[in-house]
């Protein structure tokens, strides 16, 4: 499990529950989320979703922020496709029914009640519209220029390698005035690929590290 270094993932709690469990957990880097890139690359179409779906049908409280997400997410889990299945066919093994739907069956009272100017018939013919935009909503997202940018431009090129044992600089931005402030040496433990390191800090925690770090070559604080 690849999670962020927020305080809910971070707690003895937390860390208890994955020891009890038997789960892996690799935690990464506050300045470098680029790290945890796939889940922050599905959370961006997922916004981008509800961005598009407010354009159609106005979200004016929190329980129809709630619904609508409901319907991005149901949107997502059925069109996406991962190893020539969709998300919900790798955990439910089978895709959900589509109540209304004209092209995978004809479920007479299901478009009965659709074609009905009763209360019921109305609120079903909007369930059936927000249906309709957010799955027009995701192959929107899934075509969206700016989403494919920013996968094209990472901005997270390679500074070199780090041996195990070797001490490093961690360098960190400044909560405040954006400077970047150095804290003290720690060890390098391992590579995770070409721009994840882990490091040993100064507390218990093993967790890994972006790419602003400097070796002794070019940096006089560390031995």
């Amino acid at each position: 499990m690849l999670i962020d270094a927020a305080s809910e993932f971070t707690s003895d709690g937390f860390a208890n529950f994955v020891q009890m469990h038997d789960i892996k957990v690799t935690t990464i880097s506050a300045e470098a989320h680029f790290q945890n890139g796939k889940a922050e690359r599905h959370g961006a179409v997922l916004q981008d979703m509800l961005s598009k779906f407010e354009l159609e049908h106005d979200l004016n409280n929190y329980k129809e922020v709630q619904q609508a997400l409901w319907y991005c997410t149901q949107a997502k889990n059925a069109c996406g496709l991962r190893k020539g299945y969709a998300p919900e066919v790798l955990v439910l093994g089978k895709q959900t029914r589509l109540p209304g739907s004209v092209v995978d069956g004809i479920n007479l009272p299901a478009h009965l009640l659709a074609d009905s100017d009763c209360a019921l018939g109305i609120k079903f013919k909007q369930q059936l519209a927000f249906r309709e935009t957010a799955r027009r909503a995701y192959h929107s997202a899934d075509n969206d220029a700016a989403l494919r940018r920013s996968v094209l431009r990472r901005a997270n090129p390679h500074r070199g390698s780090y041996h195990p044992g070797e001490w490093v600089m961690v360098w960190k931005q400044g909560q405040l005035d954006g400077s970047h402030e150095s804290h003290n040496s720690r060890k390098s433990s391992y590579h995770l690929g070409h721009h994840v390191v882990k490091i040993i800090p100064l507390c218990s925690r093993t967790c890994s590290t972006s790419d602003c770090l400097r070796s002794p070559n070019n940096c006089a604080y560390t031995r």
